[in-house]
């Protein structure tokens, strides 16, 4: 063999950590795809509807717009919509539309880093991928956004990006799990060796303990709504809104439980449900006006509740009972009761936390329309705290003296 041909069997490596064009364009590209997804995702009932729908005044073009407000909002984004002379900023994310996004960023990831491990040590630094994916995102979010313009609504386009940022993070990370052998992943998992051992024992507890809060949520909505289905078809034909319309606003509807679910959690631990302009606490209804949605019918008639509706607080106190037996069970006999509350303590603590947000994240408000909002009092922090907090430290203590009086019997 010659010096020519040995020479051509070479393979040229890059010097560790140059940028590779090819790898950062497919980010970029797979990246703005994971967010065009969700955009088709809500384009095509909107399209589906306004073809159906024999009553339909609107363009096309508008009918589309439909994809890129449902984007905005599903990142907690906020719409300016005009009504007369006054312009309000709508701000409602759909939980379930958030949720389809992360899927969506974590498919896009999980393409990206196969190619990301088959260029081997030739990928760049681990971070080059990551961030021009999360650009990639953010960018046709933001292109996304200007298909919404072209409607009624004008998307607030700055708004976007926080939440654009979040979930193509979280669909990362998402993806990044089943793959051990990316760089990033390696970064990664030494950060949160980082993070001390209660708080990383802490966080399988707590989101099982949400789940069970959930759970109890949805049976209360479930029996609000065969209890009221009368009156929810009341409003429904007062609304008149057709044969399709009927079916579009019941999958809005359909599309709004998650919301509605995490927002009964908030209500369950004694904070203040503000629905228009009544107010449901845990003692009473207080009347009000209501947005004209058909599912509101559920909420029960103004008055006062029975008097044992008064310990509801209790399932949020069980829910971090949960919590802090899980982290506290995970632990050895032999681990003292200060560690096993320590531990529980710190489940309590990214519950109140990761509740909170969802709480806050869950709610809907128009500026300026009274009307036009569904939210949860402030107080729901600290009663979350509180009562996640005495649960998990109560359940903790009471498993380690159990095992305690075992392990000597």
């Amino acid at each position: 063999m010659s010096v020519l041909q040995r020479d051509r069997n070479v393979t040229v490596l890059r010097p560790a950590g140059r940028f590779n064009r090819r790898l950062g364009g497919l980010a970029l590209v797979y990246g703005a795809v994971a967010a065009v997804a969700l955009a088709l995702v809500l384009l095509v009932p909107s399209l589906v509807a306004w073809t159906a729908d024999s009553r339909s005044s609107v363009s096309w073009l508008s009918a589309m717009s439909f994809a890129g407000d449902g984007w905005v909002l599903a990142h907690h984004g906020s719409l300016r919509a005009p009504a007369g002379n006054v312009s309000h900023v709508v701000t409602f994310a759909p939980l379930i539309f958030t949720a389809v996004a992360v899927w969506c960023a974590r498919a896009g990831a999980k393409a990206l880093l196969r190619e990301v491990e088959h260029e081997g040590r030739d990928a760049g630094r681990w971070w080059h991928p990551v961030v021009l994916f999360l650009g990639g995102y953010v960018v046709a979010g933001m292109l996304l956004a200007l298909l919404g313009a072209t409607g009624t609504a004008t998307p607030r386009i700055l708004t976007i990006i926080p939440g654009a940022i979040v979930v193509a993070a979280l669909g990362f990370g998402w993806a990044l799990r089943a793959e051990p052998e990316s760089p990033a992943y390696a970064v990664c998992a030494g950060w949160w060796e980082r993070v001390p051992d209660g708080v990383r024992r802490g966080v399988r507890p707590a989101c099982e303990a949400a789940l069970a809060l959930f759970a109890v949520a949805t049976l209360v909505l479930v029996l609000l709504v065969a209890t009221h289905t009368a009156r929810i078809g009341q409003v429904n034909g007062l609304l008149g809104p057709g044969t399709v319309g009927t079916v579009v606003l019941g999958l809005a509807q359909l599309a709004s439980v998650p919301n509605m679910v995490v927002l009964i959690s908030g209500w369950t631990s004694g904070a203040s449900v503000h629905v228009g302009t009544a107010t449901i606490s845990s003692s009473a209804v207080h009347t009000g006006l209501l947005p004209s949605v058909p599912v509101l019918g559920a909420i029960p008639d103004p008055g006062s509740f029975p008097a044992w509706m008064r310990v509801v607080p209790i399932v949020v106190v069980l829910a971090g009972g949960l919590a802090g037996g899980r982290a506290a069970a995970g632990l050895s006999t032999l681990s003292g009761l200060r560690t096993k509350l320590t531990a529980a303590a710190s489940a309590a603590g990214l519950l109140t936390v990761g509740l909170s947000l969802l709480v806050w994240v869950a709610g809907a408000h128009v500026s300026g329309a009274p009307l036009a909002r569904v939210q949860v009092a402030l107080t729901v922090v600290p009663l979350f705290a509180l009562e996640f907090v005495v649960g998990a430290l109560v359940a903790a203590a009471a498993l380690h003296y159990v095992k305690v009086r075992r392990s000597h019997v």
